[in-house]
């Protein structure tokens, strides 16, 4: 065999091998399996699935639509492509509804009156989505989402039409608003490769009051003290202000606890937080709290465009309760100069609606300042009466004119009536004696 030949067929066999190696490449880079499951929970990493036409949400929208991916699910098991959409379900503590977060940390959102979708930047009440129990799977309602014709309101619902979009549901129609979840099945981590050359990266964290008034979407370190937790919402504090934490999946932190977290600068329906939020450590179990900062009604609500009590508690002394809206779970605060703000979920209380009490309380934002309550010992009825002890001074009042022993006016009395008795002694013994 000639030498040329000879090289030739070693060229064609190391070609052939590294293509069989690319391949399997590829294929190992695609082989990430994803299970049904029944209920999904906050924090389950999914893929939602279209079982009507074995499609799977995309990562990317078309047009005003979220793209559509072609799913192969075997024995039970959906293989997960690069090109598909994997979110994490997020649940509101509030509405009890899911948000809906990608791999890129975008909300999937529907547009307020329906028939378009994206993936926004800042959660929202048009990113969250209920599930509904159906036949072989669920409907997924938006929240918030409407279409309005006159006096009609129809809820918007995720659907397949030449793409994921959302629409007023039609019953004859159901298989189109039908959907699956698979649940990513996380790979084990492989512990770090042990390199005395590398070094631990340095955290840089920010004060609070520098994360809150960061721009939008950069991510902050913080430390601070944890003052008030509500699920997944927990409001750290530091020396320099005080913000909410919208965690990305509850934590088991404690008031008192103070903490590093890290987040991306948002907000929510107008409170300032930074969501996506993970804790990092706790740093102390039981920091010293900040104390609360007596106010006004007035004061608050002066402060809603500054925000400079937000995520703060304060104590408002000497206010009425009002009656509890039970359809709003909010519960009517007015001073005597008729300003008003809301206790949002208040506490089941055993005073009675009238009576002026003193309240301990965080102040929060949903479209508005609204205070949070956390117990009912946190609401005390207000020492109203005029019955107090002022401190003793050395006047007499028209009221009180008996001389008590060690007061002043005591001695001055029993003075004058010692002189008096002395003077009538002496002129009566210069008459005995004359």
């Amino acid at each position: 065999m000639k030498k040329s030949n000879f090289f030739r067929i070693i060229s064609c066999l190391l070609v052939v091998m590294m293509l069989a190696s690319l391949a399997v490449v590829s294929v190992s880079a695609d082989n990430t399996k994803a299970a049904l499951v029944a209920n999904p929970a906050s924090g389950d990493k999914v893929v939602i699935y279209y079982p009507d036409g074995n499609l799977a949400l995309g990562n990317a929208l078309s047009g005003k639509k979220l793209a559509a991916v072609e799913a192969t699910v075997t024995d039970g098991k959906l293989d997960v492509t690069a090109d598909m959409g994997v979110f994490t379900l997020t649940k509101d503590s509030v509405t009890n509804a899911f948000y809906f977060v990608d791999a890129n940390g975008k909300y999937f959102t529907s547009g307020e009156t329906g028939n378009s979708v994206s993936l926004a930047d800042e959660a929202s009440d048009y990113a969250l989505w209920v599930l509904e129990t159906a036949d072989n799977g669920f409907f997924v309602k938006n929240y918030a989402a409407a279409y309005v014709a006159g006096e009609t309101s129809k809820p918007q619902y995720l659907e397949y039409y030449s793409g994921f979009t959302t629409y007023s549901f039609n019953a004859s129609k159901a298989n189109i608003y039908t959907f699956t979840f698979y649940k990513v099945e996380e790979a084990p981590v492989a512990p770090p490769a042990d390199d005395d050359s590398s070094e631990d990266e340095t955290v840089v964290y920010s004060t609070i009051e520098e994360a809150r008034k960061g721009e939008a979407n950069a991510v902050f370190n913080v430390k601070g003290v944890v003052t008030f937790i509500d699920g997944k919402n927990v409001v750290v504090a530091d020396e320099t202000g005080a913000i909410n934490l919208y965690l990305k999946a509850a934590a088991e932190v404690s008031v008192g606890n103070k903490i590093a977290a890290t987040g991306k600068r948002g907000e929510f329906s107008g409170l300032q937080q930074l969501t996506s939020a993970e804790v990092i450590e706790v740093l102390e179990e039981s920091a010293e709290l900040p104390k609360a900062k007596e106010t006004t009604l007035s004061a608050i609500l002066a402060d809603a465009e500054a925000e400079t009590l937000e995520c703060h508690f304060v104590v408002i002394k000497n206010v009425t309760l009002g009656e509890t809206d039970e359809a709003k779970s909010t519960t009517a605060l007015t001073d005597d100069e008729g300003n008003t703000i809301n206790i949002y979920r208040c506490p089941a209380l055993e005073i009675t609606a009238g009576t002026k009490v003193d309240v301990v309380a965080l102040v929060s934002d949903y479209k508005g300042y609204q205070l949070r309550v956390v117990n009912a010992s946190d609401v005390t009825v207000a020492n109203t009466s005029d019955d107090t002890t002022d401190e003793p001074t050395d006047d007499t009042t028209e009221d009180d004119n008996t001389a008590k022993p060690g007061d002043s006016s005591s001695v001055a009395f029993f003075a004058i009536i010692a002189l008096v008795s002395m003077t009538a002694l002496l002129a009566f013994v210069r008459k005995e004696n004359a």
